[in-house]
């Protein structure tokens, strides 16, 4: 069974997976970034306005987060009592608006684990 979450907050939306799901998206994600050893690579990436950015955690059993500064998005709200992302989970959002979205991993940001989307 297949089960995505659809998530649409003032002007972006997310579809993201929930851990041992496949992915519902009809088309490839306009950029990927990788989470590895407690960084996002690559660190900024552009898209266009309606795309999607696609994060795929590889790091270990060290747990993230995808987290916008300004809160528009996070990959885990609940990552600290809750669930955080772990090794092979996935993170996916559509940028609808052009702008400059920074982000970080709220658990190891204070380590400089951050990164930003341009959407043109």
């Amino acid at each position: 069974m297949e089960l995505t979450r659809v998530l649409v907050v003032g002007s972006l939306a997310v579809l993201t997976n929930l851990p041992g799901t496949s992915q519902a998206v009809s088309r490839d994600p306009a950029a990927q970034v990788e989470i590895v050893d407690k960084q996002f690579t690559p660190r900024e990436v552009t898209v266009k306005v309606g795309d999607y950015v696609a994060w795929h955690h590889f790091d270990g059993e060290m747990v993230h987060t995808v987290t916008a500064d300004d809160m528009s998005f996070d990959s885990n709200p609940a990552c600290g009592p809750g669930p955080c992302m772990h090794h092979d989970d996935k993170f996916n959002w559509v940028f609808l608006r052009p702008g400059k979205y920074p982000y970080h991993c709220r658990i190891h940001a204070i380590n400089g684990m951050t990164g930003t989307v341009v959407v043109e």
